[in-house]
């Protein structure tokens, strides 16, 4: 039995998804060319780590258009700043990854319960500290919202998944 919730968020992920692509075409074709030949981008804001933007493929921010429509609740930033934090990674391939892991997992925890959105984004925020080493997680149990499964279970979901991606 298909449930409906996933149906529409696969639905709603895939307008955004079209949307992001249509978004990129348009921003890409409006950029102006330096003297060097390169693109210019937005200015970083005199933060020196983002002073080397990469410039994004369109697979990489398709991936990134789902990835904010899937945590839209856990992580409500707009897609601006996921698409800027990613620009300024150094391995944006790794990254996503990284964050498509931790997605994965946060749905697959979360399906057969109810939480705030406060509660979600603390379960956000406890997967990406597990995401800095899923060896040894340092998120405490207890910590968990209730009707989660056992931590235990969501990190061994959380390293299936990113075995399952490759990490590099």
């Amino acid at each position: 039995m298909v449930e409906y919730p996933f149906l529409i968020a696969s639905l709603v992920a895939g307008v955004l998804a079209l949307a992001g692509v249509i978004y990129f075409v348009v921003r890409s074709r409006r950029r102006e060319p330096t003297d060097a030949g390169a693109e210019r981008h937005p200015d970083p804001g005199g933060d020196p780590r983002l002073r080397q933007m990469r410039q994004l493929t369109p697979a990489q921010f398709q991936r990134i258009c789902h990835l904010h429509t899937v945590l839209a609740e856990a992580n409500p930033v707009s897609l601006e700043e996921w698409i800027a934090g990613f620009e300024a990674d150094s391995q944006i391939e790794r990254e996503l990854r990284v964050y498509e892991a931790v997605a994965a997992t946060y749905l697959k925890a979360t399906r057969q319960t109810i939480l705030s959105s406060q509660e979600k984004q603390k379960f956000f925020e406890d997967l990406v500290v597990l995401s800095y080493d899923p060896e040894n997680p340092i998120v405490h149990p207890a910590r968990l919202p209730r009707g989660l499964p056992p931590w235990e279970e969501i990190v061994g979901w959380y390293r299936e998944e990113l075995g399952g991606r490759g990490r590099s």
